[in-house]
């Protein structure tokens, strides 16, 4: 029996590749392999089907489209649980719906918008097949006096262990908290990375047919 491999040279084992960066000089890589949501799969089915094919060109169920990231100190790879008190229970599944400690990006903002998709830049399309949401959170972002955990309710202030990252729709509100959303499409949790005044932050997230 014969097969067909695809040569498009990525690992199938990471999609989501987080930087930080302090001073410019990298200090921590993250990779790994996110999960689509539950819904993240009812989105995609309605983004693809149509509600009319009598109109050019025609209308799909939804319009909505992968827009921003959240970020929080929660999940199962959290370790600085027991110096501050996060909750850290929450593992990849599809039935996540948002970070299980969400943090504020900016005083009252939750959510970080992402780039725009060139669609003649390979670092948005790798290949025919990839695409890649990214958006960076920069030096004044995250830590800052008094920022707080949501689902916690610790004060993690200008040290800030993020250890998970949400992608969400164009509909999502940033000024709200996810906890209350409940509306990622996809989730992943990483082993934390200490975000203080002086660290910015890359997150990269490749989605591939």
């Amino acid at each position: 029996m014969s097969s067909v491999h695809v040569q498009d040279g990525f690992s199938p084992d990471i999609n989501v590749k987080i930087t930080a960066r302090e001073n410019g000089r990298i200090v921590a890589v993250r990779k790994a392999h996110n999960v689509i949501t539950n819904a993240g799969r009812y989105w995609a089915l309605r983004r693809l089907g149509a509600a009319t094919l009598d109109l050019s060109p025609p209308t799909p169920h939804l319009t909505t489209l992968p827009m921003y990231m959240g970020i929080g100190c929660g999940g199962a790879l959290q370790t600085d649980a027991g110096r501050l008190g996060l909750s850290t229970a929450q593992t990849e599944q599809v039935t996540v719906q948002s970070c299980e400690d969400p943090v504020a990006v900016t005083a009252g903002v939750y959510l970080k918008r992402l780039y725009n998709q060139d669609l003649g830049s390979t670092t948005y399309f790798p290949s025919d097949y990839r695409m890649v949401f990214i958006t960076d959170f920069m030096e004044t972002d995250i830590s800052f006096a008094a920022n707080q955990t949501t689902g916690s309710s610790k004060v993690v202030g200008t040290s800030v262990p993020l250890s998970e990252v949400s992608l969400h729709l164009s509909d999502a509100a940033p000024g709200v908290d996810p906890l209350s959303a409940l509306n990622a499409i996809a989730y992943n949790i990483c082993s934390p990375i200490v975000i203080t005044p002086s660290v910015s932050l890359r997150v990269e997230w490749e989605w591939r047919i």
